[in-house]
């Protein structure tokens, strides 16, 4: 979401998007379009198999709150931490 063609591909028509590209699909960036989360519930319940949806992004607390609200029993949130220092060795040379 953060090019402006695919934040436009989405919030054109939200329930199209998603009636258009019913599994696998990611979403980078995805709390630049809040109304995305309301839209995902009733997508949801139509079919509740298990990990079609991946939306990755910042996460401010009052954002993730009105998500977990929206989305209770139907989400699963993951907070990833940056990489330790241990898991960088031999990839990252300063």
């Amino acid at each position: 979401m953060e090019k402006i063609s695919d934040y436009n591909a989405v919030s054109f028509d939200i329930e199209s998007f998603f009636d258009s590209n019913s599994s696998k699909v990611a979403l980078d960036e995805a709390q630049r379009l809040p109304e995305i989360f309301s839209a995902l519930r009733s997508v949801v319940d139509k079919n509740r198999k298990n990990g079609r949806y991946v939306l990755t992004g910042s996460a401010s607390p009052s954002l993730l709150k009105g998500v977990i609200d929206s989305l209770a029993g139907r989400i699963g949130i993951l907070e990833l931490t940056p990489f330790g220092i241990s898991e960088l060795q031999g990839i990252y040379q300063p």
